[in-house]
């Protein structure tokens, strides 16, 4: 998972590829952790879907930028557009059964 750094611009990664997913965290939170550690897990070698971390301690107003103030946070931008958004107390199946529906659509595009 690659880490969204302070001078990427949100409007260019959320182009990258046909579905970004960005999970924001926090250094302190095991749950943070778990969720980074699955979607990482997940989406490894998928040439469909970019996978970025923000940490809400390093890097504040990235976080803020997108309204997230509390970890964990999982975003998902299909071809450019907010399509998933989970905060909280989320299941990450939920939000892979969506993502892989998303894809299914993409492909058959």
């Amino acid at each position: 998972m690659k880490h969204l750094l302070d001078g990427q611009k949100l409007d260019d990664i959320v182009q990258e590829k046909s579905i970004v997913v960005i999970e924001i965290g926090s250094i302190r939170c095991c749950a943070c952790s778990a969720i980074s550690q699955k979607l990482d897990a997940r989406y490894i070698d998928n040439d469909k879907v970019a996978c970025y971390s923000v940490s809400l301690e390093a890097q504040p107003e990235i976080s803020a930028k997108m309204g997230i103030y509390s970890a964990p946070a999982v975003l998902v931008y299909v071809e450019g557009r907010l399509t998933i958004r989970e905060a909280g107390v989320m299941s990450v199946e939920d939000i892979f059964a969506r993502i892989a529906r998303y894809e299914q659509l993409l492909g058959s595009a």
